[in-house]
């Protein structure tokens, strides 16, 4: 609406971040997760592709279900839940 209307009132950029927030909170919640507990570590990368062929032997695996597996299962650790199929940002 910014760009259509011209309404470039703080606002209306308040509204947009609303949305935003909404929309990307919990999936930023995950990937941020993961990234600390897993990412950072080129062994804990290189593991968990393996786990993901374990768990998806026959198919491409779906990685947001492998991360939280992964961390959970393997790792122990705790983490949020990954985003439903229809929300994920990317596959």
């Amino acid at each position: 609406m910014i760009f259509t209307t011209g309404d470039d009132s703080e606002e209306s950029y308040a509204r947009f971040h609303k949305i935003c927030a909404d929309r990307f909170n919990d999936q930023y919640e995950f990937y941020s997760q993961f990234r600390s507990l897993v990412h950072e570590n080129i062994e804990n990368v290189n593991e968990m592709n393996k786990y993901a062929r374990e768990l998806f032997p026959d198919s491409k695996p779906v990685y947001s279900i492998v991360m939280y597996k992964y961390v959970t299962e393997v790792l122990g650790k705790s983490m949020p839940a990954p985003p439903p199929a229809d929300k994920r940002l990317s596959q």
